[in-house]
């Protein structure tokens, strides 16, 4: 499995999830990110002219199978591209492994680890060092 998250623009989600079909990719979330690195509209803010950051939107995309994430990545890279060469960028997609996937409500009371046991497992801190 891997964890795919890509940053688009806010016009392009829709664009984005009808070119996402496929059974095993699944768009889990969709949250709110600010582009700093592109140079937005000037605003007032206390007296000060300030630069405000064009907002970005953080998708989430989980893709099951491994066969589906170069098509994933590439479908996700049409969809949100703007052709437009005034701006900086379109966006940016990170893959990442995703290892383990653990349901909360499937962990039953007996499975769960005592809070002692699991503490007394754990390697000592050792602090010391720089900036310790």
């Amino acid at each position: 499995m891997k964890l795919i998250l890509a940053f688009v623009r806010p016009e392009k989600l829709e664009t984005v999830q009808e070119a996402l079909t496929e059974p095993g990719v699944c768009l889990l979330s969709v949250s709110q990110a600010s582009d700093v690195r592109e140079p937005g509209p000037r605003a007032r803010y206390r007296g000060l002219e300030v630069r405000v950051a064009r907002p970005r939107l953080r998708l989430e995309v989980v893709v099951i199978n491994e066969a589906l994430v170069q098509w994933a990545v590439g479908t996700i890279a049409r969809a949100a591209a703007t052709n437009d060469a005034q701006r900086l960028g379109d966006g940016d997609i990170l893959i990442m492994p995703l290892d383990e996937h653990v349901r909360i409500a499937a962990v039953s009371q007996e499975e769960r680890p005592d809070d002692e046991a699991y503490a007394a497992s754990l390697p000592p801190i050792q602090l010391g060092g720089r900036g310790f």
